[in-house]
Formats: C-alpha cells, sequence, structure tokens
C-alpha cells in the first residue's frame, strides 16, 4: 500500500471523526436548548416550607411559648445578647413538567420577596431533571437571614408576622414571591432565561 494512500484514508479518518464531534455536539446543544425551554413551560408552586429553626433550634410543630424548653428559650437570650438571631428554612419549590420533553437546568439564580420587600438572593448550582408527562421534581431554597436585624429593617413587621404564621399563632397572612432564573451549560458555556419566574404563596397560620 502506497504512503500516500495510507496519508488519505487518514485524512478521512479524521474528518469523519471531526464531523461527528460537531454533530454530537450541535444534538447535545439542541436537546439543553429543549431541556430549558420545557422547564420554563413547567408549572410552578411553593409546596411547603422545611426544617425552619431558630438559632438552630426547630419551630415546626410549635404554636405557643410552652411548647419551647427551658434550653431552647437560654439558646433564645444567648443570641440575643449576641445582637443576632439566626433564622433558617427551606422553601421548596415543586416544578411539574406537562411536556414531553424532560426539563432540566444547571444553576437557579432566585431572589425572594416578602410582602413586596425583598428579603434576599441566592444561586443554586447543582443541576436539576423534572421528568416529562406530568413528571414532579423539587427544588429546595436555602433561606436564611438574621430575624433580629430583619426586624429592625423596613420590612420588619413582615417577617415578623412570618414567623408567627410559621409558629402558626399569626393574624394576618404573609405574601412570598419568589423570583427564579434559569440557566443552562452548553459546553462550558451558560444561557441564562432571559427575565424570571415569578412564583408566589400566601402564607397563614395552620398553612
Amino acid at each position: 500500500m502506497h504512503l500516500q494512500s495510507i496519508d488519505l484514508k487518514l485524512y478521512n479518518m479524521k474528518k469523519i471523526l471531526i464531523y461527528s464531534i460537531i454533530m454530537i455536539c450541535i444534538l447535545t446543544s439542541c436537546l439543553t436548548l429543549r431541556e430549558l425551554i420545557s422547564f420554563t413551560k413547567c408549572e410552578f408552586r411553593m409546596k411547603n416550607i422545611q426544617r425552619i429553626q431558630l438559632a438552630g433550634v426547630n419551630l415546626e410543630g410549635k404554636s405557643s411559648i410552652s411548647d419551647f424548653k427551658i434550653a431552647d428559650m437560654a439558646t433564645f437570650t444567648q443570641y440575643a445578647l449576641r445582637g443576632t438571631l439566626p433564622l433558617d428554612m427551606v422553601l421548596q419549590i415543586e416544578a411539574k413538567n406537562p411536556n414531553q420533553q424532560s426539563a432540566a437546568i444547571n444553576k437557579v439564580e432566585w431572589i425572594a420577596y416578602l410582602d413586596d420587600f425583598e428579603l434576599m438572593t441566592g444561586f443554586i448550582n447543582d443541576r436539576f431533571v423534572v421528568p416529562p408527562n406530568d413528571g414532579v421534581g423539587l427544588i429546595p431554597l436555602h433561606i436564611q437571614f438574621d430575624l433580629r436585624k430583619a426586624v429592625e429593617s423596613s420590612a420588619g413587621s413582615a417577617v415578623a408576622n412570618l414567623a408567627l404564621n410559621i409558629m402558626n399563632i399569626g393574624e394576618k397572612e404573609s405574601r412570598f414571591i419568589v423570583k427564579i432564573k434559569p440557566t443552562i451549560l452548553i459546553g462550558s458555556f451558560a444561557l441564562d432565561y432571559p427575565g424570571y419566574i415569578n412564583i408566589s404563596k400566601e402564607y397563614t397560620s395552620g398553612n
């Protein structure tokens, strides 16, 4: 076999390999874009608030001062004397996918509002996949802020009312709005969804 013939075969093999890589990239990119489009067409709702802790003390199932232990009250006092009362919770966002295509994202940027006050912002750098045909997936948003400082801010009354509703002793509903901006990765390129998806819910005592 001549050297020229071998070189020609190697050249053709390289062309086929490069063409195959390009086609895989194109198909992968199209699939990723379809997953993002499907995600934006999902039906979103705030499912619940879980793992609610004030200064490390679990607030779930407590509706009066008598439900707290002496050690819990001592913990609150210690943190208050330090000038802080950290409140942690996980807000579960449910996504239902009515499409025939799986819905997926690689990152979520979010902004939480409480009664029109911007409470906090955050990012989730995890990939989420929601199965097709009415499949359901959960996006957990970890919300953490200083309750004492928040109460002393312009959003103080709204934050205090939310705390009362969480403990099932509030008298006025709290309106929660979360705006999410999904992002997908096409290779190493990040593509952000233009704008935000709004999700809202009203919280009252016992809700």
